[in-house]
């Protein structure tokens, strides 16, 4: 596993157990997808830019696999309940992670180049500062 960190990345808001489920499934699906051998690479950054000033500082967070990658048909369904391409899959981790990511203000995404890799994208806000003391 390959990890690529910004520096002086500040905390995001967020229900720290609903967002680990999500890393959960992402990775656990990104594992699952690639062959042995393959490369699952986590990344944290800035997509806004560290010094962007004001209350709407985003955080982003990238799981890229090097697996078959996603059809683009399929990629259109993915974060629908119950769609599905796993056997015997429930089609309900992605719609479950797609609900907690928005619910914490956030948004997640995928981009697939089939046979590649797959990159799923989550973009959340930050905790806002804190107004100066008058």
């Amino acid at each position: 596993m390959i990890r690529e960190y910004a520096r002086d990345v500040p905390p995001i808001r967020a229900d720290e157990h609903a967002l680990y489920r999500v890393m959960v499934n992402l990775i656990a699906n990104s594992l699952e997808a690639m062959a042995p051998g393959g490369r699952l690479t986590l990344r944290v950054a800035w997509p806004d830019g560290p010094r962007r000033l004001g209350h709407h500082r985003r955080v982003q967070i990238e799981i890229e696999d090097t697996g078959p990658g996603i059809a683009a048909r399929e990629r259109e369904q993915i974060f629908n309940p119950f769609y599905t391409t796993k056997e015997g899959g429930t089609g309900l981790g992605l719609a479950i992670a797609h609900k907690i990511v928005e619910e914490h203000g956030g948004t997640i995404d995928v981009a697939s180049t089939p046979g590649v890799q797959t990159t799923f994208r989550m973009v959340l806000p930050v905790i806002p500062d804190e107004p100066p003391e008058a």
